[in-house]
């Protein structure tokens, strides 16, 4: 919380005043309960406490000074989150029968029919969505309904189950759910960023809507933004999608860039800064700005922690800095949440590497080596860090020959490889001659600035075995 507060902003921002420390407090000044911890409130049967829990969460969210909108985390989340279903179809099941009228043991269980819904959806656009899919789709959120009907009538200010209802009908095509739940949720917060945020979605182009929509929502939300100056994040949105599209469509160009900057200009949206980051670095109409890119992700970083992407860009921009342990922190972050990542365990081993960490990097390149992507520069990496670890450890030396050996094998035409291989000859005093020499320089990519002034070495090593001896005074 303290380094999200102190993190300097983005220059030239338009920012509503207080805007950024809003944003802190929304990720990191809350009291969200774990899934753990309500499972195990469930289990001891501690439905006051369950009940105080959210009461509390509730009077946050329309609180005038303590404003929080944790309560959404629960609910629409965490409870909707498609990786742990099954348990949570098992902990919303208990908690209903021990409390059956209670609006947050109702709101519970039409959160995980809501997540199911979704997980029977999946990702891909409705026409390459199987009809069967579709199908199971609209029962569950048939089934959540009800779910979120009672808990409304049990607390009728209980938001997330409007926003729940929002986010079901628009999955479903079901616009009178979609209306209904706009309306019960302005009757009590207009302001909920939550609700924005659904609103938003609803009104975007990809689900029928439209920018000039959208835009006249946020004109209206505009009233709030004093009160509620995290509603800058929504206030980015007509901007933020409008870029996101243009990156779908593979745009990585300057006026893309714009549209997103626009974006990062109105509030501090996750997902434009990414889409900001990514264009930046790697602009087709003009020179990439990989200074910019890092600026981006690092203010991502900021606020949600980043998503494994940008953690894993992040890392590769501080790797090209020789910020080696801030690369390796973002990498092995990224790691933790998508372990399978080959780019990661790349860069994770360049990190390590950087730090003279070489048992470390050598695992990391092991598993990136994994990645038909990555193999190539991580045995060139490895091969390198092992030939050159220590002069006097000969131990280290020989383990270079084994990925040397690969290297070449597998990218005959690699001319670090063949570089790498004639050094080790040289260092570990194997015979080599001019012939020789001249076999790796033809392999040589003289466009790869390493190589070059390799091969600038290996031709005055040519000039001085064919120079002849001098002679000496007698």
């Amino acid at each position: 919380m303290q380094r999200c507060l102190a993190f300097p902003d983005i220059p030239g921002n338009k920012w509503p005043a207080g805007h950024a420390a809003a944003h802190c407090r929304h990720h990191f000044g809350v009291k969200r309960p774990t899934l753990d911890e309500i499972a195990g409130m469930v289990e001891r049967k501690e439905m006051a406490q369950l009940e105080a829990l959210f009461d509390e969460g509730v009077a946050r969210h329309f609180s005038q000074d303590d404003f929080s909108d944790d309560i959404h985390d629960t609910f629409n989340y965490l409870l909707t989150n498609r990786d742990n279903l099954e348990r949570i179809d098992r902990i919303t099941t208990a908690w209903l029968q021990q409390a059956p009228n209670s609006a947050y043991a109702n709101l519970a269980r039409g959160a995980y029919y809501n997540g199911e819904a979704w997980r029977a959806r999946g990702g891909q656009y409705v026409s390459e969505t199987p009809r069967e899919d579709l199908r199971r789709m609209s029962e569950l959120v048939g089934q959540a309904i009800p779910y979120f009907e009672k808990a409304i009538s049990i607390n009728p200010r209980l938001m997330p189950a409007y926003t729940g209802m929002i986010d079901m009908g628009r999955m479903d095509s079901r616009d009178e759910l979609v209306e209904e739940g706009i309306r019960g949720a302005e009757k009590w917060d207009p302001a909920c960023p939550e609700l924005a945020t659904q609103i938003l979605i609803s009104l975007e182009p990809r689900w029928g809507g439209s920018y000039e929509q959208m835009l006249a929502y946020t004109n209206k939300l505009s009233a709030s933004v004093a009160r509620r100056p995290q509603l800058g994040v929504q206030m980015a949105k007509p901007f933020a999608d409008r870029g996101d599209m243009l990156v779908l469509d593979d745009q990585y160009t300057k006026t893309t860039l714009d549209v997103l900057e626009t974006a990062i200009a109105i509030g501090s949206d996750e997902g434009a800064l990414e889409d900001a980051a990514n264009v930046a670095g790697k602009l087709s109409d003009a020179e990439p700005d990989g200074w910019k890119a890092l600026a981006y992700l690092l203010q991502d970083a900021r606020f949600d922690g980043g998503s494994p992407w940008a953690l894993r860009e992040l890392a590769w921009h501080l790797m090209h800095r020789h910020e080696w342990e801030w690369s390796l922190k973002y990498s092995l972050r990224s790691l933790e949440r998508e372990p399978g990542s080959g780019f990661a365990h790349y860069v994770a081993g360049a990190g390590y590497y950087g730090s003279n960490r070489y048992p470390e990097a050598d695992r990391e390149y092991a598993a990136a080596i994994e990645d038909p992507r990555q193999r190539q520069a991580s045995l060139r990496e490895v091969a390198e860090m092992w030939l050159f670890a220590d002069a006097k450890d000969q131990t280290a030396r020989a383990k270079a020959k084994p990925y040397i050996d690969q290297l070449l094998h597998e990218y005959p035409n690699d001319g670090r490889g063949w570089i790498l291989d004639l050094q080790r000859r040289m260092i570990t005093h194997q015979p080599f001659d001019v012939a020789m020499i001249k076999t790796v320089l033809a392999k040589v990519d003289r466009s790869d600035d390493w190589q070059a002034r390799q091969a600038e070495w290996l031709e005055g090593v040519i000039r001085q075995m064919q120079s002849p001896p001098q002679k000496t005074k007698h």
